[in-house]
């Protein structure tokens, strides 16, 4: 019977490491658009104040626009990135096809531009009947301004992470390293 020597086991587990990590790193080497809100293609019927993109790592902002079916802007101030997420406040004035143009820069120096499409279909206004149309006797309280503690918190949440592909190689890792010293053992208590 053929035995290994524990200096052949550990190139052999060097190399399944080595292989283990470059393929893993270079299949998730690029950060790329993982959803959006309003889904792409999709048609909303209730107002919205923002449009998100959720990217698979973080990115800086460069620009994100959206315009109405009629071309005009929808974009109703500047767009923010945090982490992963890019939003962009928009008045929809209009219903019909919305488009949302973005351009982003990944941590890794990855340029990402693109576009991408929903509808806008907002409920006909109800008419109100006689009976039910009333004279206001209060007025609403002032609005503060100050945010709200969730909100602080999202504004301040970052993804701030490892890589995605950090965990699967360190599992893969401890395998391959536990193989090892099973097999070094059981070449030992042979010999």
């Amino acid at each position: 019977m053929r035995m290994f020597r524990p200096s052949r086991l550990l190139t052999v587990v060097a190399v399944a490491l080595f292989a283990t990590l470059v393929t893993t790193t270079g299949a998730q080497a690029h950060t790329g658009l993982s959803s959006t809100s309003p889904a792409a293609d999709t048609t909303v019927t209730a107002p919205i104040d923002t449009v998100e993109l959720t990217f698979s790592g973080s990115v800086q902002l460069r620009e994100v626009t959206v315009t109405g079916p009629d071309g005009a802007s929808a974009t109703a101030g500047p767009g923010a990135a945090s982490g992963g997420v890019v939003s962009a406040p928009v008045a929809l004035t209009m219903p019909g096809t919305h488009t949302v143009t973005y351009a982003v820069t990944a941590d890794d120096g990855h340029q990402l531009e693109g576009t991408f499409t929903f509808g806008y279909a907002p409920p006909a206004p109800a008419t109100p009947s006689p009976a039910d149309v009333t004279t206001p006797t209060a007025t609403a309280a002032p609005v503060t301004g100050e945010p709200s503690e969730a909100g602080v918190e999202s504004a301040a949440a970052d993804d701030g992470g490892m890589p995605s592909w950090v965990a699967p190689a360190l599992v893969a890792g401890v395998v391959l390293v536990v193989l090892a010293l099973l097999l070094v053992r059981r070449s030992r208590a042979r010999g």
